[in-house]
């Protein structure tokens, strides 16, 4: 049933493995990424930022097709009225 892994770098920066794979959804082709994450406060912001990186430890998985993240960054930051504000980009490239 899928798998998630992450591996701390350095304090911020991390390696994950996800996949999207799920009993309870038949029609969706199971996917696996493969990427890189650091996450910073600038600004009042909390920003978290990823990319897709090749892995020669992490081939490619039977079964799942790879996902490849481009360079996106997503930053969230708590608003006066106790609410989330969300602002960023990411572009998911799905074969």
């Amino acid at each position: 049933m899928g798998y998630n892994t992450t591996f701390a770098i350095i304090p911020s920066t991390n390696y994950d493995i996800d996949s999207t794979e799920n009993d309870k959804v038949t029609y969706v082709v199971w996917r696996d990424f493969v990427y890189l994450r650091h996450f910073a406060e600038v600004d009042g912001w909390m920003c978290a930022r990823s990319v897709s990186v090749i892995d020669p430890a992490m081939p490619p998985v039977k079964h799942y097709v790879r996902g490849e993240q481009k360079p996106g960054l997503i930053r969230m930051r708590s608003t006066p009225d106790n609410k989330w504000e969300f602002d960023g980009f990411s572009t998911l490239i799905l074969v």
